[in-house]
């Protein structure tokens, strides 16, 4: 199954959408087979907030980050979905923190 961002409060670049949808497929791979996948990018005051929920039978796990243009650098057009290399690496880590605790 292929799972999509919901984009809240902005329409997002192509190129932009196209990596956050390959982020959220990447995360999917890792969740457990019970669970249920629903994210979000809402921007609110110029900044970007990634949300990731996972469900399962017994318990809800939430990934996010932030993208704060202001600390980054905004000379490329394609400067958020260069971004999302970090906001990608900052949310597998946090699922792979919730899967680790959850096998142990």
């Amino acid at each position: 199954m292929l799972y999509e961002f919901h984009f809240v409060g902005f329409t997002p670049r192509d190129p932009f959408k196209e990596k956050a949808n390959e982020v959220i497929n990447t995360l999917a791979e890792m969740m457990p087979s019970d669970a249920t996948c629903s994210a979000r990018v809402v921007m609110i005051d110029g900044k970007f907030f990634f949300q990731v929920i996972f469900v399962s039978k017994c318990e809800c796990f939430i990934a996010k980050d932030v993208l704060d243009p202001s600390k980054e650098n905004t000379s490329s057009r394609l400067w958020q979905a260069i971004a999302l290399d970090r906001i990608a690496s900052n949310l597998v880590t946090q699922v792979q923190s919730w899967r680790d605790k959850a096998a142990a």
